[in-house]
C-alpha cells in the first residue's frame, strides 16, 4: 500500500479539493464553533450538502426552511411572511433587513442559500423536475482494512426517497455496518416520513436526536434552532430515529406526531428489544418567536407481555427576539423519576461589532444529562481583528469519581483572528480546563497562519498541549486551486507521549466525510487531497495519507499506516 501511495503521488500532478478554507470557515460559523474539531460528523455532512446545493429561500416552504437547520422557527416564519407581502427577495441586503436576520447572520449563511428562482417555480413549489443525488466512497488502509459507502436520493417534487449503506474500517463483516433510508411526502402544510429521520424540538432537554454541538465557545452556539421532523440523508444514519412521523402546519400552528421504534433494525438479534416510543409536539410560531409543547413516552418490548413505561417526559420551550435580543429556554419534567430540569439563556448584540451570550442549565442526573452549570461568551468582529472568549462552569450531581464528591469542571477558551490584509490571516487559541477529578489541568495553546496568493494557498499550525506531560504538533500545508481542480499537500510532525495529551487535527476529506484523527506517539504524517469537477454534475475526490512512528523506542514503536480513499458525487 505504501508503494502504491508513493507511486500515485509522483504520477498525479499537484493540480487537482476537498473542503477549502472558506467552506470550512462557513460551516464553523453556522455550527457556532471556533475549530473544525468541535463539529459533529452529521452536522458537517448536512452543511456540506447545502454548500453544494444552496437552499432556495425564495421558493422553499416553511417546512423546508426549518428542516435545513439554518433558521430558527421565528426566522422561518418571518421570511415566509415577508415573501407573502413583498414577493421574492432580490438581494442579501434585503434579506438582512427582514425581522430576525441582520447583516452578521446573513453573512454567515450566505454560502448556504440561494436567491435564484428556478424556471417554473412559484410560491411554495419546488419545481417540476426530478433530481437524483448519488454519492459513493471507498477506502483501504494498512492491515487489509477497508471501508465503503453508498447513498442515493431521488427528489420528485413532493416525493423524496433516499437509501444509504456503509461499512466502517472496524467492521468484522463484509456487509454494511450501517443501513438507513426513508420515504417522505411534502406538501404545503407539512410532511409525512417513513424510515429514518431526525427530530429537533426545544433546546434538547426532552428531544433532540440530531447533531449536538460539543462546546459553547461562540455566542451563536448557545441557542439551538428547533425545526421539527426532517428526513436524514447520511452515509450512516447512526444518530437517526426509525419509525413513522408526520407534521402539519395550519397558520402559525404546527403539530408533529411520531412513532419511533428503537431497536427495529436489530430485530434479527435476540438480545435486542423493539420498543415503541410515541412523541407529540405542538408549536406556535410568530414573527418574533415561538412556543411549543413536547411529550414523549416509551414502552417496553412490544413483543412481550411487559407493559412498563420506562420513560415519559414533557417539556415546554420558547424563544423570542426583542429588538435583536434573543431569549430562549426550556423546562422539562421526567414523570418516571419525578425530576424537573430547565435551561434558559440569551444572546444579543451589545454594539454593532460585539455579541454576547449566556446560558444557565439545571439538569439533574436521573433522566437528564447530570450537570448544573453556567456558560457565557463574548464575540467581537472587526474588519481586521475578531475573536471570542468563553467560560463554562459545571457541577455534576452524580460524582465522576469515587474520591471526588463535588465533581466540578471549568473550561475557559479564548480565540483571536487577525487579518492584516487579503493575503495573511493569523489565528491564536488558548484553552484551559480544570476539574476536581483525574487529571485536573489541561492546557492547549495553538497558533495558525493562513496565506492566500491565488491560485496558491498555505497554512502553518503549531500546537502545544499540557495535561500529563507536554505534547507537540505542527504541520505545513500547501494548496493549489484553479478552475475545476484543487489539491492540498500536508506534512506534519507530532511528539505526544501520553494518551491524555493526544492532539486532534481536522484532516481534509471529501464533503460530508468527517475526519478528525487523534495523534499520539512520536512520528510524522503526510496527506494529499485532491478533487476534480470535470462536468457540472460530477465531482471526484481522492485522499492519500501515510503516518509513521520512527522517533519512538523499539519496544513502544507502532507500525506505520497508509490510507487511500476515493469519493464521487453525482447530481443530475
Amino acid at each position: 500500500m505504501r508503494r502504491v501511495l508513493l507511486l500515485v503521488s509522483v504520477l498525479l500532478p499537484l493540480q487537482m479539493s476537498s473542503q477549502t478554507y472558506d467552506e470550512i470557515g462557513a460551516m464553523m460559523k453556522i455550527a457556532g464553533v471556533s475549530d473544525p474539531e468541535e463539529m459533529d460528523s452529521e452536522e458537517v455532512e448536512r452543511l456540506s450538502h447545502y454548500l453544494q446545493n444552496p437552499m432556495q429561500i425564495n421558493t422553499s416552504s416553511i417546512s423546508d426552511l426549518q428542516d435545513c437547520g439554518l433558521f430558527s422557527a421565528y426566522q422561518s416564519a418571518s421570511l415566509i411572511d415577508y415573501r407573502s407581502r413583498h414577493g421574492d427577495i432580490r438581494s442579501f441586503m434585503e434579506l438582512a433587513a427582514i425581522d430576525g436576520f441582520g447583516t452578521g447572520f446573513v453573512e454567515a449563511i450566505r454560502s448556504f442559500v440561494s436567491l435564484d428562482v428556478p424556471d417554473g417555480a412559484k410560491g411554495e413549489t419546488r419545481g417540476g423536475h426530478v433530481r437524483h443525488d448519488l454519492a459513493a466512497r471507498a477506502g483501504g488502509r494498512s492491515g487489509e482494512e477497508y471501508m465503503y459507502g453508498v447513498k442515493y436520493r431521488v427528489d420528485a417534487g413532493k416525493f423524496r426517497v433516499s437509501v444509504s449503506g456503509s461499512r466502517s474500517y472496524s467492521s468484522k463483516e463484509a456487509y454494511p455496518s450501517y443501513v438507513s433510508g426513508n420515504v417522505s411526502w411534502t406538501h404545503s402544510h407539512g410532511r409525512v416520513v417513513a424510515g429514518d429521520f431526525n427530530a429537533r424540538f426545544g433546546q434538547g432537554l426532552c428531544m433532540w436526536n440530531t447533531a449536538v454541538i460539543g462546546g459553547l465557545t461562540s455566542p451563536s452556539a448557545f441557542m439551538k434552532k428547533p425545526s421539527g421532523v426532517s428526513p436524514t440523508y447520511s452515509f450512516t444514519g447512526s444518530s437517526a430515529l426509525t419509525g413513522v412521523a408526520g407534521e402539519i402546519s395550519v397558520g402559525k400552528w404546527k403539530g408533529s406526531l411520531m412513532l419511533v421504534m428503537p431497536g427495529i433494525k436489530d430485530i434479527r438479534s435476540e438480545s435486542e428489544n423493539v420498543n415503541m416510543m410515541p412523541v407529540f409536539n405542538l408549536m406556535r410560531t410568530g414573527r418574533y418567536g415561538h412556543v411549543s409543547l413536547t411529550h414523549l413516552m416509551s414502552f417496553s418490548d412490544c413483543f412481550s407481555a411487559d407493559y412498563r413505561i420506562p420513560q415519559m417526559k414533557t417539556s415546554v420551550d420558547a424563544s423570542v427576539c426583542i429588538r435583536g435580543v434573543n431569549l430562549f429556554g426550556e423546562s422539562a419534567y421526567d414523570w418516571v423519576n419525578g425530576v424537573l430540569a430547565a435551561v434558559c439563556g440569551t444572546d444579543m448584540m451589545v454594539s454593532e461589532k460585539v455579541r454576547v451570550a449566556a446560558l444557565v442549565r439545571y439538569c439533574p442526573a436521573k433522566g437528564f444529562s447530570n450537570e448544573h452549570g453556567l456558560a457565557a461568551s463574548a464575540e467581537m468582529n472587526q474588519k481586521k481583528l475578531s475573536g471570542n472568549i468563553s467560560a463554562d462552569v459545571c457541577h455534576y450531581p452524580e460524582s465522576k469519581a469515587a474520591d471526588d464528591p463535588r465533581s466540578i469542571q471549568m473550561k475557559v477558551q479564548s480565540n483571536l483572528d487577525y487579518r492584516p490584509n487579503d493575503i495573511l490571516e493569523l489565528k491564536f487559541r488558548v484553552s484551559e480546563r480544570f476539574r476536581t477529578w483525574g487529571q485536573k489541568f489541561r492546557t492547549d495553546c495553538r497558533a495558525e497562519s493562513l496565506i492566500t496568493l491565488p491560485p496558491l494557498h498555505g497554512a502553518l499550525r503549531l500546537n502545544v498541549l499540557k495535561c500529563v506531560s507536554l505534547g507537540y504538533l505542527g504541520y505545513l500545508e500547501v494548496g493549489y486551486r484553479k478552475g475545476s481542480v484543487t489539491s492540498y499537500l500536508r506534512a506534519g510532525i507530532f511528539v505526544v507521549d501520553d494518551w491524555n495529551d493526544r492532539i486532534y487535527v481536522c484532516e481534509r476529506d471529501a464533503p460530508g466525510s468527517f475526519n478528525v484523527p487523534a495523534f499520539y506517539g512520536r512520528g510524522y504524517w503526510l496527506a494529499f487531497n485532491a478533487s476534480w469537477h470535470p462536468v457540472r454534475w460530477c465531482r471526484l475526490y481522492m485522499r492519500m495519507a501515510w503516518t509513521d512512528y520512527p522517533f519512538m523506542s523499539n519496544e513502544k514503536r507502532k507500525p506505520g499506516r497508509a490510507e487511500l480513499k476515493f469519493h464521487a458525487v453525482f447530481r443530475l
